[in-house]
Order: structure tokens, then sequence, then C-alpha cells
């Protein structure tokens, strides 16, 4: 994707950009606690439809390789949307680029800091560039680092609707995206999967009640909702990368490694989009899968893309299932006599 300085910009969008920019002064950083919690890894599962096992399933996420229920690695990466620090009155922060890396696992009940700041020695065209890092806040071990680019534009579209106002449990999918089980001799390459998404005011008011439930100050999560405006249907349309890896590609055995995605068009409030992920590379010898994404328009998906993207995922092998205590005591004890009259005679 182009982003050459100035491309498709006009003299009065790149003085906006520019008076911007002087609000951010070098040395600039801002950050936010949050603690995810047992709810919150539901609701996201509700709100993307990303219903894999080692998200919600006890039983399952034992026999993978974390012993235990990790949260969403997009999760941690949604409160960029919170950050007081990058929202300004009367302006709509878009992101328009967007990258992770996901180090290690979040797990339900870790409290983490996520921190951003300028960055540093790059100066990006299309807005204001940010470096961010999110860490575990006892144990000080890395999870997530990324970037992100934020344009900023004339707010002409209100306020919406304040975290936690009407708990709609509303799915951004506009239909269920079965599981997939892909392992590494399932025929990865060239596969094409995709699904239909739209944003609606009600899933954004869902958004914002998941992140307020993690936060550790809910007067100043109000606070920074209130102040300024995101665009939150860009940062869903992102966040849906990980329903692409959970779900579809590989599936529930999926380890997401990382993502980078470029947004073209702002994705509209109430429209319907189509999200698709071609696998682009298998490695067999790493395992790791990756796959080149897009948004469009639906259901006409020969339009422009709104988004591309790629993103990067270990195909895990899908763990051997152990016999049961039943299955032992059917093989193992049975001598024979079962259903049968014995003469014990000593």
């Amino acid at each position: 994707m182009n982003l050459d300085p100035g491309l498709g910009k006009t003299s009065e969008e790149l003085v906006v950009t520019n008076s911007i920019r002087t609000h951010f002064k070098a040395g600039f950083s801002t950050s936010v606690r949050f603690r995810v919690s047992e709810d919150m890894v539901a609701g996201f599962a509700t709100l993307t439809g990303d219903h894999s096992g080692l998200h919600v399933s006890q039983t399952f996420s034992r026999r993978s390789v974390f012993r235990q229920p990790v949260a969403h690695g997009m999760l941690p990466v949604a409160f960029l949307s919170v950050l007081g620090g990058l929202r300004i009155n009367g302006w709509v922060a878009a992101p328009v680029v967007l990258s992770a890396r996901f180090a290690n696992p979040v797990y339900i009940g870790d409290s983490l800091e996520l921190r951003i700041e300028l960055a540093r020695g790059r100066e990006s065209s299309t807005g204001i560039d940010f470096d961010y890092e999110i860490e575990k806040v006892i144990s000080k071990t890395a999870v997530t680092k990324g970037s992100v680019t934020l344009s900023y534009q004339e707010d002409q579209l209100g306020q919406p609707a304040p975290a936690g106002a009407g708990k709609t449990k509303t799915c951004l999918l506009t239909g269920p995206v079965p599981a997939l089980c892909l392992g590494p001799n399932d025929g990865l390459k060239d596969r094409l999967e995709q699904f239909e998404f739209s944003v609606t005011d009600d899933s954004i008011r869902y958004f914002l009640a998941i992140l307020a439930e993690g936060s550790e100050d809910k007067d100043a999560f109000r606070c920074v909702t209130n102040q300024g405006t995101f665009h939150y249907g860009n940062l869903l349309s992102v966040v849906l990368f990980s329903t692409l890896v959970g779900m579809r590609l590989p599936g529930v055995h999926a380890t997401f490694l990382e993502f980078s995605a470029e947004v073209d068009e702002d994705i509209q409030t109430d429209k319907q989009y189509r999200l698709a992920g071609n696998v682009a590379h298998y490695s067999h010898a790493t395992r790791i899968l990756k796959t080149a994404v897009s948004v469009r328009g639906a259901p006409d998906s020969e339009t422009g893309a709104a988004v591309r993207g790629k993103v990067a995922a270990l195909v895990n092998q899908p763990p051997q299932l152990m016999p049961t205590i039943r299955d032992i005591k059917s093989s193992a004890i049975n001598m024979g006599i079962k259903d049968k009259v014995t003469l014990i005679t000593g």
C-alpha cells in the first residue's frame, strides 16, 4: 500500500495534520492499566465471534500448551481506543495503520499496563505515529509490542453512547462462523476463508462496556470516552483478524503471532463488509501460516479494499486424546467374566 507523503491529501488536510502534530510534543507518552477477567473474555468472544476453546473452555485449553484459558491477543490491544492522551476535543482519532506482535500469553486475572509514546525517527504523512507496549504489571513481562498511526479529522459525527449504556450483546458478525480445526496436513496452500460483519452503535456500546469492566479507574474511563471521539469501526474491523485466525485459518488450535493492517477507507457503521483471508505461505518446518487479509464492502466484494493486512499464526498439532478412566476399565480390568455367573470356591 502506497503511503507516500501527501498522497491523496488536499493542502487543507495537510495543514490539519500539521496542526495536530504540534499537539504531541517530543517525549509524549500516556498509559492505561486494566485487569482481564473471565467476563471480559466471554464478552469479547461474543462481540467478535471468536469462540475458540483456547479462550472460553477450561477443558479444551487444559490440553493446549498453555494449560489454561488465554485471553484473545486483540483484547489488550483494543485498549488503545481508551487512552486519554490520544483524544483531542473536537477531533476524531482514526487508526489508519496498526500492527502488533504477540510475545507472551495473557491469562484471566492478569493486570496489564498499555504504554504508548510518540514514535521516534519516523513520521507518516497519513497521521501521527506511535509505538506501544503491553506488559504484565507484576512480572513486567512484555506480552505485546506494536505501532499505530492515528489520523485526526474534524469531529462531525457526534459522541457515541457512553460505555455501559444498553449492554446489548451484539456480535459484529452478521452470521455464525463455524470453527475449523485445520492441521499441518490439511491442504492449507491457497486456502480462502471469509465472513461478513457490520459495525453498529450497539456493538460499539457493548465493546466499550467490555473495556470499562477491565478498567482500574472507572471515573477516568468515563472521562476519556467523553473526550474527543475515536473511530471504533476501523479498530473493530482489525480486531476481527482474531476471528479469522482463531476460527478459520487455521482455527481452534492456532497461536496468533502477529498482524499488520492499513486502512484505505474508514469503516462505516451499519454497512455490511466482508473480511477475507487468503493463505499466502505455509512452512511445514516452522508450522507458521501467513495469510493476506482484506476487508471489502459486501455483497459487492469486487470493490477496492477498505482495509488490507497480514496475519501470521502457528499451526499447532491437535492434542492427543488420552484414554478415559472408563476406557481403561473396559480394556484392562475386564477379565472376560462381565455379565456371566461366577462361582467362587475359595
